[in-house]
């Protein structure tokens, strides 16, 4: 269509389109002829998408959820159903777009029909079934350990902003647990740890977590720990301790979000790290623009929270 007049909105809606978005336009016209005018409503499609939704039966899939949640198809069930469609349609979109999600999906799906909505649930489905496929079937307790294993050691090369770590690196971020010690030694005799890398062994052994964002992951998982299943129970004592070790850290929290090294964990763990650090955010720093956008991530989980207060210039600060 040629974008003059009413017709650039269309126009603009088709060319622009995303995968969740503007499968036709619907437009409200009035028709006029002499002294007679009509209202009424065109719908603008995409021929390639009209011949799909046809060679598909894509309407027929519509009519049959309509016709079986007419009791219960509301405006709040409306607004349910397009935002888990918008969320999932936006995560095959980065799939698509970065290899390794495409590997983790893989495995995220091996033993379950479940599909994950966001990010934080791909990496947690995809990594746990990482553990029990490299445990060979082991019992539910000994995937629970290795999967705490991996996110002590996770946890404590974040903190330093570490791609690469040593053995001494895994001893101090296991030095509270010697099983896991062992676990971790058992892992590196068989030269499989879970997700991780032996760059090199002996007394100077060298890791490295396969891809960065499986360790983003895992700090956002523990992040994101709370003291029950149900979707109001609070940050658990563990996920507030370390948050709290990241702010202590760098000092505040406002310097932490300003960090660019932690923005994707903070990206994975959208919706869900927010409540471990704390009910009272004081930003006492100037937010750049990495900043800005990692409290925005962290407010997205933060169910808790009753206060912001955010310097915006050296003398006037804002609080929401």
């Amino acid at each position: 269509m040629t974008p003059t007049s009413g017709t650039s909105v269309c126009y603009r809606g088709l060319r622009d389109s995303d995968p969740s978005r503007f499968r036709n336009v619907l437009l409200n016209l009035e028709l006029s002829c002499g002294d007679i005018s009509h209202f009424v409503e065109l719908q603008v499609h995409h021929k390639m998408i009209l011949d799909f939704n046809e060679v598909s039966h894509a309407h027929d899939f519509y009519d049959y959820f309509r016709r079986e949640l007419r009791n219960t198809y509301g405006k709040e069930m409306e607004n349910s159903l397009n935002f888990m469609l918008e969320q999932r349609m936006q995560l095959f979109k980065e799939i698509s777009e970065v290899p390794v999600l495409l590997s983790v999906m893989t495995m995220a799906l091996l033993h379950s029909n479940q599909m994950p909505s966001n990010l934080f649930e791909l990496y947690d489905m995809g990594l746990r079934n990482m553990v029990r496929s490299s445990l060979n079937q082991a019992q539910e307790d000994e995937v629970a350990a290795t999967w705490d294993m991996m996110q002590k050691v996770a946890v404590e090369n974040h903190l330093r902003q570490k791609r690469i770590f040593t053995q001494h690196d895994v001893d101090v971020a296991l030095s509270s647990s010697p099983e896991l010690q062992k676990r971790w030694l058992t892992f590196v005799e068989r030269a499989d740890v879970p997700f991780v890398k032996i760059l090199s062994d002996g007394d100077a052994a060298e890791f490295q977590f396969r891809h960065l964002s499986f360790q983003e992951a895992l700090v956002a998982r523990r992040l994101a720990s709370r003291e029950g299943e149900e979707p109001d129970a609070p940050a658990s004592e563990e996920a507030q301790q370390v948050a709290l070790r990241f702010v202590r850290h760098h000092g505040s929290l406002a310097s932490f979000i300003n960090t660019p090294f932690f923005m994707n964990m903070l990206r994975i763990g959208r919706g869900y790290v927010g409540d471990a650090f704390g009910r009272y955010w004081t930003l006492t720093e100037p937010l750049n623009d990495v900043g800005l956008q990692g409290l925005w991530f962290l407010l997205l989980g933060a169910r808790g929270v009753v206060l912001v207060s955010i310097l915006r210039t050296g003398k006037e600060a804002l609080s929401v």
